[in-house]
């Protein structure tokens, strides 16, 4: 048996049987009539409004105490009912702000969690970036190294006749990597403002 059917089972046990004490009194107040009127049927029915005063007076003395016992009763039954329902409602509002309570910080550790995941995202981000500026800085060293070497067997090759040639080439190779060091040191610009504090 659970601790709820237990704890009910213990309520209804310590509550009074207020519906013995109601049969009760109705079987008093009928036991009382049955004797008066047992009194009538061996002594008459009398036509002296005195008497039928006296009975008014029986009657109201036996009933008006039991209709405020049976009133009581139902008075202090409606106040407990009363109380444990405002107990209840007072259990379920604080179980409602602890339940707010977790809810709020929940939220609070999710949204933590959602600013340090967009960090590392931004960093990852930045971090890519820097490594595709680097592969493309290497790209053109590897190119650049390649026209010079390229560049060297050719004027080895054709030194004495095209001399005129290969200093044509010369200078092509001198206005190349004077671009490739701009491009370079464009890119060292760009790298060096990605990895300043602060910038996204």
């Amino acid at each position: 048996m659970s601790e709820e059917g237990k704890s009910e089972s213990e309520e209804l046990a310590k509550k009074p049987n207020y519906f013995k004490w109601a049969l009760s009194a109705y079987l008093a107040i009928i036991v009382i009539y049955a004797g008066y009127f047992w009194g009538w049927e061996r002594y008459g029915v009398s036509d002296d409004p005195n008497v039928w005063g006296t009975f008014g007076d029986f009657v109201g003395g036996v009933v008006n105490p039991v209709l405020g016992l049976i009133t009581i009763l139902l008075l202090t039954t409606t106040i407990r009912q009363t109380d444990k329902a405002l107990a209840q409602a007072d259990d379920a509002l604080r179980q409602s702000r602890e339940e707010l309570k977790l809810t709020r910080e929940e939220m609070k550790r999710g949204l933590e969690i959602q600013q340090a995941t967009e960090r590392a995202l931004n960093e990852q981000i930045k971090q890519a970036e820097m490594k595709n500026s680097f592969e493309m800085a290497i790209a053109l060293c590897g190119q650049l190294y390649r026209e010079v070497d390229s560049l060297e067997r050719d004027i080895e090759s054709t030194r004495g006749d095209i001399k005129n040639s290969a200093l044509q080439k010369q200078k092509l190779l001198e206005d190349r990597i004077r671009t490739i060091s701009a491009a370079i040191s464009k890119w060292e610009d760009l790298i060096m403002y990605k990895l300043q504090p602060g910038t996204e």
